[in-house]
């Protein structure tokens, strides 16, 4: 049902917006024993391009500036050209993660990379940020880690998450990066051992009519099937993102990025 009808935001907007910021603290039952937790920022779905340049970049870079986070984490799609995506990463220089900043590819850009022969891992690389397709980094802290995994895209990659967290112990917390929605019972392109996934793609429908949108009628290819397409399923997270595609206009589906608290479960609690 949450494919079918989506709950509308109470919002609409032509053109584009700084996103709101949704706080969250997620609850992870592996993680380091004592450990006091740390805060990532989620960003997906920026989309620059035609309808939104260096100014609009550089507003969202200032933004995220100010939100303290120990860890960015950016989930696809973020330029429709190679000028604009050379911008983005330009802007995302300037975004200080003590912990680090590691992204996804969503099928827009590598859409883009193919079509203009772009280098995404160096992009990405000259602003401090590590791709990860079907790959894992890791994060040490005290008495563990923060293993964070990014599987491909669907429509021009291969998603394949099989081997991202088969050795991680209980002391090592596991977040997974996709650009695409996926769902528990699909085994999160094979990494079932992820405690905590998050998502972009749908931009919460972008267009939310009394709360159908295009995914109610069939949007995308059953390849890739999506389970839910905005907000939170107990850890899976699929954001609404922050720009548009094919038309600068979004009802119903804000623009949103998540600052999300990273927490241990007390063992009292398991």
């Amino acid at each position: 049902m949450s494919r079918i009808w989506v709950r509308p935001d109470w919002h609409a907007q032509r053109g584009y917006r700084l996103p709101e910021v949704e706080e969250h603290t997620l609850d992870l039952r592996h993680a380091p024993e004592n450990w006091p937790g740390a805060t990532a920022l989620f960003v997906s779905d920026v989309h620059l391009g035609p309808f939104a340049g260096r100014e609009f970049a550089r507003q969202l870079a200032a933004q995220l500036r100010a939100i303290p986070a120990d860890i960015l984490l950016l989930g696809g799609d973020y330029a429709e050209t190679g000028a604009a995506m050379r911008i983005f990463w330009e802007e995302m220089r300037a975004i200080e993660a003590p912990l680090g900043k590691f992204a996804v590819r969503g099928n827009n850009d590598a859409q883009c990379a193919r079509r203009e022969n772009l280098d995404l891992s160096a992009m990405m690389a000259q602003a401090g940020v590590r791709l990860l397709v079907n790959a894992r980094a890791e994060v040490c802290v005290p008495g563990g880690r923060i293993l964070i995994g990014g599987v491909d895209e669907c429509h021009f990659g291969q998603p394949d998450g099989r081997s991202l967290f088969r050795d991680a112990g209980e002391n090592d917390a596991r977040i997974l990066l996709s650009h695409y929605p996926v769902r528990a019972r699909d085994g999160f392109f094979g990494a079932s051992e992820a405690e905590a996934v998050l998502c972009g793609h749908t931009h919460g429908g972008q267009i939310n009519l009394l709360g159908f949108t295009p995914y109610s009628i069939g949007y995308e290819p059953k390849s890739c099937p999506v389970g839910h397409i905005k907000g939170w399923q107990g850890n899976v997270l699929v954001s609404p993102g922050i720009g548009c595609s094919k038309w600068p206009v979004r009802i119903g589906a804000r623009p949103q990025i998540h600052w999300i608290h990273l927490a241990k479960i007390p063992p009292s609690a398991v």
